[in-house]
């Protein structure tokens, strides 16, 4: 790695990978899947059409805030686009990225919740 500043850590980002597609492949299980069912109610909803899966996104929104980086666009342009785009094939510009965000606002909510959930079990 060239930014010795910055420790990337793998196992970190496939941690959050996989906890993140685990929660999506739930919510799209029991979530949405209802509300493919009811179109009536819920306007035909579909999902948002981009080669990046809501867990991968999850991942590098989470990795963020572990990185050391204070400014998004930096870390996503510099670091993402340069070290992590083998761990994700079909990266998006940054501009697209920022579109899709809110794609994941649901799914963000609800890993928060949950492991925030967890925590409180654990005490």
């Amino acid at each position: 790695m060239k930014n010795k500043d910055m420790l990337f850590e793998e196992n970190l980002l496939i941690e959050i990978f996989i906890k993140a597609d685990d929660l999506c492949k739930e919510i799209e299980s029991e979530v949405f899947s209802k509300i493919l069912e009811d179109k009536t109610i819920y306007g035909g909803y579909q999902k948002p059409c981009c080669k990046m899966s809501e867990s991968e996104i999850m991942t590098l929104l989470i990795y963020y805030h572990y990185s050391g980086y204070k400014c998004f666009e930096y870390f996503y342009c510099q670091f993402v686009a340069n070290e992590l785009s083998s761990y994700f094939p079909k990266l998006l510009s940054y501009n697209r990225f920022t579109e899709v965000l809110s794609c994941v606002s649901l799914h963000l909510f609800i890993f928060a919740k949950v492991l925030c959930s967890l925590s409180l079990q654990q005490e």
